[in-house]
């Protein structure tokens, strides 16, 4: 009995070091046979999580043990309140794959996490984990200025759909002098694709007394939710001061993909004086594909050779790279 142990424990050892191989079958195989020999896989995958979470192994090492279920859930919510924040992430990620709604409390406390990464990871359990109890702490941290933590956050709602909705509107309300929060979640009712929001997004748009980091997201959500009735508050932001909220109507415009967006389009393109909005312009013209815009386009190409950011001349020759053929 002591050589078969013996035996299965090198056998595990030596299917662990192959998540670390190069070759994606057989580190695929890897973890599938990790995953029939069960249970007996938990501590020894838990172990080398602990020595290299960091490389292409610990990710193996993640869905080898999400893979391996509920009997993994204790174990992995013990790694919670580790010192090391790669663990910490690790663990959070593997059970939100695993899917247990015993992890859902001590992952919304993971949102409090030092460590950017780990709210980051912990927003994306909670959005695969799905349990509504995770909403509203979701969107008290949609201010979160870590790194790319906001949008991660901001996609953790979109997979809540419905039940979302009147929380961030709530939230909309209840947080005035939040910009940072309150531009997060009228972005996120945009992704939402919930057509009944489309007044709210529109009204935040053309209200000058908003501040330009919510009008800014408001036109993105107007692009995102494809709603043809934002094509006009949309053009009209074209001449809004702030040029973050120009450059996102234009995004937003080229997202929508409609026609009648060339002539104003070229008109903007015309009169802007912000290099990087002419930039954004030149490119969603390509992106629309209307020879309308060719002309404009040529003109302002040999223009941009004087221009101190390259960008726009860039910009302006993929898109007439993208022109239909006459």
């Amino acid at each position: 009995m002591k050589e078969e142990s013996l035996l299965s424990e090198q056998s595990i050892g030596l299917l662990i070091d192959a998540l670390n191989d190069w070759d994606y079958e057989v580190r695929l195989t890897a973890i599938e046979t990790l995953s029939k020999i069960g249970e007996p896989t938990i501590l020894p995958l838990i172990a080398a999580l602990k020595e290299e979470s960091r490389d292409r192994r610990g990710q193996g090492i993640i869905y080898a043990l999400s893979k391996l279920g509920k009997p993994a859930v204790l174990p992995l919510m013990a790694l919670l309140e580790d010192e090391d924040e790669y663990v910490r992430g690790s663990a959070v990620t593997a059970l939100g794959y695993i899917g247990d709604s015993r992890a859902v409390e001590p992952i919304i406390e993971l949102l409090q996490d030092k460590a950017d990464g780990v709210r980051l990871w912990s927003a994306d359990a909670l959005g695969r984990l799905g349990d509504e109890w995770a909403i509203l702490p979701l969107i008290n941290i949609l201010n979160d200025k870590g790194n790319y933590v906001s949008i991660h956050v901001v996609e953790a709602l979109v997979k809540f759909g419905e039940n979302a909705l009147l929380p961030l509107v709530n939230a909309l309300e209840n947080r005035a002098n939040d910009e940072s929060l309150r531009g997060a979640a009228i972005y996120a009712l945009g992704k939402l694709g919930e057509r009944r929001v489309f007044e709210l997004l529109v009204n935040t748009l053309v209200n000058l007394n908003e501040s330009s980091e919510v009008r800014h997201s408001a036109a993105l959500a107007l692009g995102k939710l494809g709603d043809p009735r934002g094509f006009g508050p949309l053009v009209e932001a074209l001449h809004a001061e702030n040029s973050e909220v120009r450059i996102s109507a234009v995004v937003a415009i080229g997202w929508l993909g409609d026609k009648r967006a060339t002539e104003p389009l070229i008109k903007a393109l015309n009169e802007e004086e912000n290099p990087w909005v002419r930039a954004w312009i030149a490119a969603t013209l390509g992106v629309l594909g209307t020879t309308k815009a060719l002309p404009s386009l040529l003109q302002r190409e040999h223009f941009f050779e004087d221009e101190a950011n390259n960008a726009i001349k860039i910009s302006a020759s993929s898109a007439i790279k993208q022109r239909p053929a006459c």
